[in-house]
Parts: structure tokens; C-alpha cells; sequence
């Protein structure tokens, strides 16, 4: 591992337990600084328990739904987006404050009711776990691509859940 390899660990590392209060410590960095649009960014590493993530920031304002169609034009497919630091019912108590503006007096029944209201919630920067990778090709932004995608790198990753 040389200089630079570590020091993009550790400072993922800080900023992840400083905003997220996640105790994950990245194994290896598959991808720093991925272009995903022309003002955001998202670093790809591999947990040392071999979870894959996504720690997305950007200048201008990103919405959970913004991420996660950047994230599967990138062919990194989320699984989860993990709340800020210390506020556990994060997405659920502001994707019902978003319902409640829509529709006054009434209040969500189930978490099915919310599910387009968190697609509209600010997170900027955002921590998401990977579910898989499509094609086994993480996809960068270029604006001269023919369809402003192009390929960055190829991964094999699937997160295969066992239950007993």
C-alpha cells in the first residue's frame, strides 16, 4: 500500500465515523472519487467484513432518489443508505414530515406509504451499501462519452444473504 492508498483510508475512515457513527473501517478502496455527475462524487470501498459501499458527496443538492439512479447508472446497485449520526429514524421521520405537506391531517399507516417521500429526502454526503454490481463494471461519468457513461473498472461483487 503506498502514501496516497492510506491516506484516502484514513480519511474516508474519519469522515465515515464522524458522520455516519459507523464503525466501518475500509479495507480497500475500489474506486476514490468516481465521477458520477458533473459535481458529484462517490468513493467505492470494500469493508474488512467484506461489505461493499458507496460514500457519495457532492457541491449541489442530492436527494436519496438523485443518488440512487446515479448510483445504478454507475451499475452499483443499492441496498441500504445509512442514516447521519445519532438520528437512527432519520429517513422515516422526514419522509413523513414530506407526507404530511402533502397530505395534511392524515398520517402514514405503514412504511409502504413513505417509500417515494424517502426518495425526496437531502443527504449530501450519503453512505450506501452496495447490494451487487451489474455486469461486474463500475461505470464512470463522462460528459464526451456517447452516453455520458464509460466503463471505470471492472469488480465482480454480490452480496448473497444465507438465513438459517
Amino acid at each position: 500500500m503506498n502514501e496516497d492508498e492510506i491516506f484516502q483510508i484514513e480519511s474516508l475512515t474519519s469522515n465515515v465515523k464522524r458522520l455516519f457513527d459507523e464503525q466501518l473501517t475500509p479495507a480497500e478502496i475500489i474506486a476514490y472519487e468516481l465521477d458520477l455527475s458533473h459535481s458529484t462524487k462517490a468513493t467505492v470501498f470494500m469493508s474488512q467484513k467484506d461489505e461493499l459501499f458507496a460514500f457519495v458527496s457532492g457541491q449541489a443538492r442530492v436527494t436519496i432518489g438523485d443518488v440512487r439512479k446515479m448510483l445504478a447508472r454507475a451499475n452499483l446497485m443499492p441496498h441500504k443508505f445509512l442514516p447521519p449520526k445519532g438520528k437512527p429514524d432519520y429517513f422515516k421521520n422526514l419522509a413523513s414530515e414530506y407526507f404530511k405537506q402533502v397530505y395534511p391531517g392524515m398520517t402514514p399507516v405503514s412504511d409502504q406509504d413513505l417509500i417515494y417521500y424517502k426518495t425526496l429526502i437531502s443527504q449530501n454526503p450519503s453512505l450506501v451499501e452496495i447490494k451487487n454490481i451489474r455486469s461486474g463494471v463500475i461505470k464512470s461519468f463522462d460528459p464526451n462519452a456517447k452516453n455520458n457513461w464509460r466503463a471505470y473498472k471492472k469488480f465482480n461483487y454480490n452480496k448473497v444473504k444465507i438465513e438459517l
